[in-house]
């Protein structure tokens, strides 16, 4: 799919915390029909190309206006605190010390300045003292380089329908989901500003289990918002077994959805999301599935042309090689 989008000229986004989209973990025959479109950013030697502190516009009743310095720290906080699973009291501290940290130093404020600010918080709230232990590694560990060159205008806008790999191996898992839910919130303020239905691009987030998709969250913002703005999100996990049920349900909003062959222990819950009803035996269609085979869930195309309403369907899956032979 990835390589049909780029045919196209429509450039995707993939942010690779499980190393699948390593440039040698990838097909030859993909790599290779793709000459020249791969483009791939070692986050780890580069550092993370943007400012989570920065505040961005937003529309109010027609104004543009910043964001709130406690718009920020309350994001950064939302953040972190599902990441380490922090309680209130730590989750206080870290607004306390984003929001003081954006107050004083304004467009200044950086990673190294929260740090600072979380030291000074933690001689009144001892609370922060836990979230500074928990954080230190990851402190000492990402840099954030706000790289000049980093635009995402060339990166989702490309004429060229380029295929950008965020590559995040080497950092621990806690990193990579902090990086990734700070960049997915600077892409989408960017693309309020400045995208449209028209303008569409793809983003690619394997394991999406791993991040957050409570109210607050970015993905949240994307499933109920993106389409306006252009986004294509596509959310791959082999398991939902950690979310909360608010989060599954927010995830099922997905506007499309192909279902693989699931775990035992899951095929019963899947069958009842392909339909809601029960009045179709999917149970036992989702333990026939075979390999190259998904049951397809959402609007496509008709016969007319027109894209409508169509019942689940068992599809198979063609190789690379077979696709590019009928494209």
């Amino acid at each position: 799919m990835l390589y049909e989008l780029a045919r196209c000229d429509i450039s995707s986004v993939i942010f690779d915390y499980t190393e699948g989209f390593m440039l040698q973990q990838l097909e030859p025959p993909f790599k290779e029909s793709l000459d020249g479109k791969i483009v791939q950013k070692i986050v780890y030697s580069t550092g993370v190309p943007i400012n989570p502190f920065k505040r961005h516009e937003v529309d109010l009743a027609g104004m543009k206006i910043l964001e709130k310095e406690s718009d920020v720290a309350a994001r950064l906080s939302d953040i972190f605190s599902h990441v380490y699973d922090f309680g209130a009291q730590q989750n206080a501290a870290i607004f306390e010390a984003a929001y003081n940290g954006l107050v004083k130093y304004g467009d200044n404020m950086n990673i190294r300045k929260f740090q600072q600010e979380l030291e000074e918080v933690a001689e009144i709230n001892k609370a922060a003292n836990t979230v500074i232990s928990k954080m230190t590694p990851f402190f000492r560990t990402v840099d954030f380089t706000e790289d000049p060159e980093f635009d995402w205008e060339n990166i989702l806008y490309n004429d060229e329908g380029k295929v950008n790999i965020i590559q995040l191996t080497l950092f621990s898992r806690e990193m990579q989901v902090i990086i990734t839910e700070m960049m997915l919130w600077d892409a989408w303020y960017y693309t309020k500003k400045f995208g449209s239905k028209d303008k569409p691009f793809v983003v690619v987030l394997d394991e999406a289990q791993n991040l957050s998709h409570t109210i607050k969250s970015p993905s949240a913002a994307i499933l109920t918002e993106g389409r306006k703005f252009g986004w294509s999100a596509w959310f791959a996990t082999q398991s939902l077994k950690i979310l909360k049920d608010d989060e599954v349900v927010r995830l099922l909003q997905a506007s499309f959805k192909l279902y693989f062959k699931p775990t035992d222990d899951e095929m019963t819950k899947i069958s009842k999301q392909i339909d809601v009803t029960g009045d179709g035996n999917w149970l036992s269609v989702i333990q026939g599935l075979q390999k190259g085979q998904c049951i397809v869930v959402g609007d496509r195309m008709l016969a007319n042309g027109k894209v409508g309403a169509v019942s689940p369907t068992v599809t198979n899956v063609l190789s690379f090689e077979n696709r590019q032979s009928e494209c």
